[in-house]
């Protein structure tokens, strides 16, 4: 039961489980810190890439390459989309944490 391979696969089947979610905490942790509020317009970016990639890979047959750039492209215009006709907008109208919060939170959920 102690097998050398068995305690690998274990150990390799926790930290590929692990890593996407402490990514992700150490995302939150940075921009709750740089910003000083919570900003969940990351997780829907980290979405975009994905969905983008995957139909680059499955869809469009396209090499890893194309499909990582091709996902790092969409996801910067997000991004920049985001930030212009979203972040800055509220912003500009002084709004409280809890809008920002309110619309990154709302907006990672589409």
């Amino acid at each position: 039961m102690f097998e050398p391979i068995i305690l690998a696969q274990i150990l390799w089947t926790g930290i590929a489980t692990a890593a996407p979610f402490v990514l992700l905490t150490v995302g939150f942790a940075l921009t709750l810190k740089v910003t000083g509020l919570w900003n969940f317009a990351q997780s829907g970016q980290m979405a975009i890439a994905f969905y983008a990639m995957y139909y680059a890979l499955n869809g469009l047959g396209l090499p890893l390459v194309a499909a990582v750039a091709l996902g790092a492209v969409l996801t910067a215009g997000a991004a920049v989309l985001i930030e212009v006709y979203g972040l800055q907008v509220l912003r500009n109208r002084q709004s409280g944490n809890l809008t920002f919060f309110i619309f990154t939170l709302i907006l990672s959920e589409f």
